[in-house]
């Protein structure tokens, strides 16, 4: 249904905002751990998927970019395999942030693994883009229990893609 859909440029330059990439150390990249006390690298880069590096691990800002292309592709996947329901660019787009962001286990979100018949397409866009207040007491603490507001605030983005 959504085999076409790719994250778009935008997209992914959203993502890098929200993920950001630490400045380098003497032309490369280290690595470093998140507010979640996970250890990162490059544009949100963890060990929970793809390459894998540990703390003394420096990458070139070619490295950094590749791995997150080759990130985003494995996020791609899985949205299109979860999601039953059309999906425009945008809404594609902000499932991949949010999947990467939160996990793939955040897809089982109801409406997008099965169409409703009732339902339009444009109907589904409030159950892919929640509000903030929505999302903070499901995805908004990282898995050390302290809030992440980084969650709220790239919904908050989120919301003004156009549908």
């Amino acid at each position: 249904m959504n085999d076409h859909l790719k994250l778009t440029e935008k997209g992914a330059k959203l993502i890098q905002h929200f993920e950001g990439c630490l400045k380098p150390h003497e032309g490369k990249f280290k690595a470093y751990k998140c507010p979640a006390n996970v250890l990162t690298i490059g544009w949100g880069h963890t060990n929970h998927h793809g390459r894998q590096f540990d703390a003394a691990t420096r990458w070139t800002a070619k490295e950094c970019h590749q791995v997150f292309l080759e990130d985003m592709e494995g996020f791609e996947r899985d949205v299109r395999k979860a999601v039953k329901v059309p999906l425009t660019d945008y809404q594609f787009d902000a499932l991949v942030s949010f999947t990467y962001n939160c996990g793939s286990g955040a897809l089982n979100v109801k409406g997008l693994r099965q169409p409703n018949p009732r339902r339009s397409a444009s109907r589904v866009r409030p159950n892919i883009l929640r509000t903030p207040t929505e999302l903070r007491p499901k995805f908004a603490r990282s898995s050390a229990s302290m809030r992440c507001w980084g969650i709220a605030a790239r919904a908050s983005s989120l919301r003004g893609i156009p549908p």
